[in-house]
């Protein structure tokens, strides 16, 4: 029996597999969620289906950068953020992480 493959998914690409059920999940839209990596305990964006960046229209990105900045306003209230977007590990399937930057004023409160 052949395993069933997802549309616009790449079989072995570990972004590719939905995130697991105890996954923090910040958003989830159509075209990415905004999940906790697992690696680095950081918020990261990961598109649903197996493209890279120069795959989305500037409008698309721009959606992604948005929610982006939400998250971050979220994570790290008393900081100024990054959006991280080199793809080192899997570079074929884009995932940004959203970093902590400098510290703005207060404490920072800790991310669930």
């Amino acid at each position: 029996m052949t395993p069933t493959k997802h549309i616009g998914r790449k079989m072995g690409c570990p972004i590719c597999k939905p995130p697991p059920a105890k996954a923090k999940i910040y958003v989830k839209e159509r075209l990415f969620l905004i999940t906790r990596c697992g690696k680095c305990k950081v918020p990261m964006v990961v598109v649903h289906s197996h493209k890279r960046e120069e795959d989305f229209t500037k409008k698309e990105l721009q959606e992604v950068i948005d929610r982006c900045s939400y998250v971050a306003s979220v994570a790290y209230p008393n900081y100024h953020f990054t959006i991280d977007r080199k793809t080192q590990h899997w570079p074929d399937h884009m995932h940004w992480h959203i970093r902590q930057a400098e510290h703005v004023d207060g404490d920072m409160e800790e991310m669930e």
